[in-house]
């Protein structure tokens, strides 16, 4: 496929607001390693970019994006955010438009 429904950092920075401090080179390198995903899940045409923009977006992590800090005084506590919204709408898209990928299963009864 051409890539004429890859995603941009523009659209990517439409769906993480807290991306201002990330480069577009680094988006885009997002973009580019989403899209090859995109590729081998054979979305329609009419999801292709949507599901990229949501891949691409729930990859790019930033140094705050793991951990939360909390601070009382001296007494610290840091939580794993385990919550990625955005690759779960991805998945969403892949359960619903796409092929699930490579993998299958063939039961022989």
């Amino acid at each position: 496929m051409d890539g004429s429904n890859k995603s941009t950092s523009e659209r990517v920075r439409l769906v993480r607001s807290d991306l201002t401090k990330v480069s577009d080179e680094t988006i885009d390198l997002a973009i580019d390693d989403a899209w090859v995903v995109i590729q081998r899940q054979h979305f329609a045409k009419d999801i292709q970019e949507q599901a990229c923009r949501y891949l691409a977006a729930g990859m790019i992590s930033r140094e705050d994006d793991r951990v939360s800090l909390k601070q009382v005084g001296d007494l610290k506590k840091q939580y794993f955010k385990g919550v990625n919204p955005w690759y779960d709408h991805y998945l969403d898209l892949l359960n619903r438009f796409g092929d699930g990928g490579g993998l299958r299963m063939v039961v022989f009864g």
